[in-house]
C-alpha cells in the first residue's frame, strides 16, 4: 500500500453535493432581461363590482324590516315607515336615518 503524495485526499475530492451547493445561483433563476416584456407590463385592474338590483326594487338588508313596512311615498314625502304590530311610524331614510330607530322600536314594541 503505496500512499503517494500525488493522489488527493477526501478532504480535497469534490463530490456532486457541495459542487451543487457552491454553484453560482443567477445561472438558476432567470434575469429581468431574459423574461419577455409581457411578463413585466402590470396587470388590468379587477372590474368593479356593481350592485346587484332587486326586482322590488331597493334591497333591504337589515332584520328590521322583517317588523316593518315601508310607507309610499304618495302617503308621506319622507321615507317613512309603520310597525306591523302597533303601526307607529319612522323614518327611515337610508342617508339622514337609516334603520337603528327602527331596530330600537323592536325590543320595547308589544
Amino acid at each position: 500500500m503505496d500512499l503517494s503524495s500525488d493522489s488527493p485526499t477526501l478532504a480535497e475530492t469534490p463530490n456532486a453535493a457541495t459542487a451543487a451547493i457552491n454553484a453560482p445561483a443567477a445561472e438558476t433563476t432567470p434575469t429581468s432581461e431574459t423574461a419577455p416584456a409581457a411578463e413585466l407590463a402590470p396587470a388590468a385592474p379587477p372590474p368593479k363590482r356593481q350592485r346587484q338590483a332587486n326586482a322590488d326594487g331597493n334591497r333591504c338588508r337589515s332584520r328590521a324590516w322583517e317588523h316593518f313596512n315601508p310607507l309610499p311615498q304618495s302617503e308621506c314625502p319622507i321615507p317613512t315607515a309603520a310597525c306591523k304590530h302597533c303601526h307607529k311610524k319612522y323614518r327611515c331614510g337610508s342617508r339622514s336615518h337609516g334603520t337603528s330607530t327602527l331596530l330600537a322600536h323592536i325590543d320595547v314594541c308589544p
